[in-house]
């Protein structure tokens, strides 16, 4: 990897936007536990990145590795109680920032009551297996997810209308 690794940064709110975060440290314990394997294929702008990403995840813990066979390790990304350790590869678009992908891992994956609570400026919906997250009318993510797995899902589609991604991510279970 050919950025420096940041220090440790405290964390008190995840910015989706202006005036709508997630309190950061009231997450803590996460409610999941385990080692997971995602493949995701990020689409933005007409391009697409295909990539891994190995999951530790305890209630204090929250650590993920991407990788893929072209670039090698893209982001190592690190979040306790004490704060988010990140570093990233000169792969990786200088504006994707580890709040965003820790924002966007726990609005597919906090169970609903958690995330209404630690939601401000933002409000969650739930219709069959679609979750909708709204700022006043205007759709921030739009959120596709089958197959469940316990705390997870085995797939699911997440949009982003405003920044005009999409992630399609499926997820396994390792031992």
């Amino acid at each position: 990897m050919s950025r420096e690794p940041q220090s440790t940064q405290k964390i008190n709110r995840l910015y989706i936007e202006e005036n709508v975060f997630l309190e950061a440290p009231s997450l803590f314990p996460l409610p999941f536990q385990g080692v997971f394997l995602q493949n995701l294929t990020a689409r933005f702008q007409g391009r697409s990145l295909s990539f891994s990403v190995h999951l530790t995840l305890s209630a204090q813990t929250f650590k993920a590795i991407a990788f893929n066979d072209i670039a090698g390790q893209i982001y190592d990304l690190n979040w306790t109680p004490n704060g988010l350790k990140w570093s990233a590869s000169k792969h990786l678009p200088q504006h994707l920032k580890p709040e965003n992908i820790l924002s966007d891992f726990l609005f597919v994956s906090l169970p609903l009551d958690l995330l209404k609570k630690h939601l401000h400026g933002a409000t969650v919906t739930e219709e069959k297996n679609t979750r909708f997250i709204r700022a006043g009318n205007r759709k921030i993510r739009e959120i596709k997810r089958t197959n469940p797995s316990g705390l997870f899902w085995k797939h699911v589609i997440l949009k982003n209308p405003k920044q005009g991604y999409e992630l399609t991510i499926q997820t396994v279970e390792l031992p």
